[in-house]
């Protein structure tokens, strides 16, 4: 999560200069997109891995319902944005569904297992994470 989160600090920061470095100067009008789409992602990032948290909890209906309703949101809105904004409409529509995708199922590891996906330097939370992994496990044997 960290080496995603810096890489989309930088092309938040700074999108014409990864832009010409990527590519060429002949992109450098697409850095607003770069950064829309940098910020979700880097968000979505943060979030952690719900859904795979919820697939490995045996959880995978609830994680494909979630999936399924979010990309019809997605695909509701996003002609929308796209029609008013054009390419940055799109990125809007892109990010905002990757971040509130991230955001149900951050919400529903935490209702469902007890535990937070939510990337943390803390060791002491990382050290509950692991207990909480082990507790879980443990109900499950039973």
């Amino acid at each position: 999560s960290l080496p995603v989160v810096l890489i989309c600090a930088v092309c938040v920061a700074a999108p014409r200069l990864v832009i010409r470095w990527t590519f060429s100067t002949d992109y450098e009008d697409a850095a607003t997109i770069l950064q829309i789409l940098a910020a979700g992602q880097g968000l979505r990032s943060v979030l952690g891995a719900s859904g795979q948290v919820l697939i490995m909890g045996g959880m995978q209906r609830l994680n494909m319902t979630v999936t399924v309703i979010s990309l019809m949101l997605y695909i509701a809105v996003a002609p929308l944005l796209m029609h008013r904004f054009g390419a940055v409409g799109a990125a809007m529509a892109f990010s905002v569904w990757i971040v509130g995708l991230g955001l149900a199922g951050t919400w529903l590891v935490k209702r469902r297992f007890g535990i937070w996906t939510v990337a943390s330097t803390s060791p002491g939370q990382a050290i509950q994470m692991a207990r909480s992994a082990v507790e879980l496990r443990k109900g499950r044997r039973n």
